[in-house]
């Protein structure tokens, strides 16, 4: 019989480990672009709400790929620049979540999912069983890679200029990336949106603005004709990249074309030491949610209902998931991975073995197969939950 595991298994492997060189580049602008009114951290997008989200999709059985070790080899982690990042995040992260999709449901390059020419994002998921006006594939989710994006100043820059504007603050052209791709779910209707960089996953979830009382004049900024997207250096303004001057404001051009979004929620997911970077990318390819439906208020993460077949459709293995547990506003069942509570563990004084009790009987694995996450460390090939050792 041929060797399978679980989905969760497969999303929890650990994630390529990057060497990184020459950082210093500049973001993609464009005057098009509506400003980020506000940013808060989304709290209820963490493991155990996707685990408990996609029970029954996670604990489907797939042919085991992890090209992970394969590409360390080949020194496909060494980094100098944007490109190269995005040849190792499509290799190690989006193949791998793409061939865990269910049915039709995929994630690749922006350009299977692109509708305008003049914005093709790096990455989109879509569903090839639709296609959009561009004859291509319906997209449901954009994003992109930015190599040397420090996330933490750009959530500052915002935060600290959130009524006057940051378009005169010294961070500025931090912003661009959540920028570009919140402007990607304005014009595409997708209420999720992400960013990728080599420490980890920025996944980001968009509301819509409620109008509230401010202190000064919304943000605005001067336009001309559509000049796509242009590069600009730290430290350039949106009068210096534009050939002419014009007084209309990008929030009328963006209320024209789409939503007008108030807040957008983060989540950040290091590469390292949290198990859910791939998880992530599998809620927001099978949550696709119109901008027209979000709501201005935050909402804790909504249930989805997945039905399955007994064969998966992309022929990677039969689908084993139980239909007994707790029921999705939608009257589909769906059961949680069901880990087993170790009674107690140990570490080895040489570091390599966790030595573990179970069911009165001592055994050991190699710490490399656990994962921590907070006070709690899990090995999803033996399905084993533990406390970590004091």
């Amino acid at each position: 019989m041929a060797e399978t595991e679980s989905v969760l298994q497969h999303l929890t492997k650990r994630s390529l480990s990057f060497i990184c060189h020459d950082k210093a580049t500049s973001f993609t602008f464009s005057a098009y672009w509506a400003p980020v009114e506000n940013v808060e951290e989304w709290t209820d997008f963490t493991y155990q709400n996707l685990v408990n989200l996609y029970a029954s999709d996670l604990n489907c059985q797939i042919s085991p790929f992890y090209p992970v070790p394969a590409c360390e080899k080949a020194g496909v982690n060494e980094i100098y620049d944007e490109a190269g990042l995005r040849d190792a995040i499509h290799t190690t992260t989006i193949v791998p979540v793409s061939y865990a999709l269910p049915g039709s449901l995929f994630i690749a390059s922006g350009g299977q999912t692109m509708e305008d020419g003049e914005m093709i994002p790096d990455y989109g998921a879509g569903d090839r069983k639709k296609r959009n006006k561009a004859s291509r594939y319906k997209g449901l989710l954009f994003g992109d890679v930015k190599y040397g994006w420090k996330h933490e100043k750009a959530i500052a820059t915002v935060r600290n200029n959130s009524d006057e504007g940051y378009e005169h603050a010294e961070g500025r052209d931090d912003v661009r990336p959540m920028e570009q791709t919140q402007h990607y779910s304005i014009l595409l209707q997708s209420r999720y949106t992400f960013v990728i960089h080599e420490r980890g996953l920025v996944a980001m979830r968009l509301r819509l603005s409620k109008d509230p009382v401010r202190t000064a004049p919304r943000p605005k900024r001067n336009i001309t004709a559509p000049r796509s997207h242009q590069r600009v250096v730290s430290g350039s303004t949106v009068s210096e990249v534009t050939s002419s001057i014009s007084e209309m404001s990008i929030d009328e051009e963006v209320k024209k074309r789409g939503a007008d979004v108030g807040v957008i929620e983060y989540s950040v997911i290091p590469w390292k030491g949290r198990p859910n970077g791939q998880l992530g990318f599998e809620y927001d390819s099978l949550r696709p949610s119109p901008l027209t439906s979000i709501q201005s208020r935050s909402s804790p993460t909504p249930s989805a209902a997945r039905v399955h077949s007994s064969v998966d459709p992309k022929g990677k293995g039969k689908l084993t998931a139980s239909v007994e547990g707790t029921q999705s506003a939608s009257g589909h069942q769906r059961t949680p991975p069901t880990f087993r509570q170790v009674e107690k563990i140990q570490l080895s004084q040489d570091g390599k073995y966790y030595s573990y009790k179970l069911d009165g009987k001592w055994a050991a694995q190699p710490a490399s197969e656990w994962r921590e996450h907070g006070a709690f460390l899990f090995h999803y090939g033996l399905m084993l939950q533990a406390r970590k050792p004091q």
